[in-house]
């Protein structure tokens, strides 16, 4: 699904991949469920995340997997480095606050606009709460960059890997969350 003309026009154009437009929230599937659902890196755009993952809830079948990939913006190792370069004023770094999250800001001044920051421990908990079970709680592996980006932003993930499976800390950029439908949790 996508809200956005101009994405599903792109997306069909270069992918050919068909994508229904609108909210997720208000879409009419015709009763059909899903044994799979992501949501990359979609949730921290979302007025309500919490709506959204209700929904997901509803759509999929008992023991449904569910998997979401959010941004690491309060925990994540860059998270000092941007509050400091916050701190200096500089470049499109004056635009963050204190926190080191950007400010909401007018068009043409940020990229994105994240309306909610996820830490894991309270995605996992908000999850559980809506039904569903934890099966992983991860850095997510997946980044786009080439060349000598690509190999240091490799480097950076194991090594922020190495650190998660040690310490159980998650300094990478980046939350992968999987989960199952329960079906004997009774919420919908």
């Amino acid at each position: 699904t996508e809200i956005s003309l101009k994405a599903i026009a792109i997306t069909k154009e270069l992918y050919d991949i068909e994508l229904i437009n609108g909210n997720l929230k208000n879409i009419d599937f015709g009763g059909k469920r899903f044994d799979v659902i992501t949501i990359f890196h979609v949730l921290e755009h979302v007025p309500d995340p919490g709506d959204v993952i209700k929904r997901c809830y509803e759509l999929l079948e008992d023991n449904g997997v569910l998997i979401i990939a959010v941004p690491n913006d309060i925990h994540s190792l860059a998270s000092p480095i941007k509050r400091f370069l916050a701190w200096l004023g500089r470049g499109k770094w004056r635009y963050y606050g204190k926190s080191g999250l950007p400010n909401i800001a007018v068009k043409g001044i940020m990229d994105e606009i994240h309306l909610s920051h996820f830490k894991t421990s309270v995605l996992k908990t908000y999850l559980v709460d809506s039904g569903f079970s934890i099966l992983q709680a991860k850095l997510d592996p997946y980044y786009v960059d080439t060349g000598l980006k690509r190999l240091v932003q490799a480097a950076f993930f194991y090594f922020s890997w190495s650190i998660n499976k040690v310490f159980r800390l998650n300094l990478y950029d980046t939350i992968w969350v999987t989960c199952l439908k329960a079906v004997d949790a009774g919420k919908a």
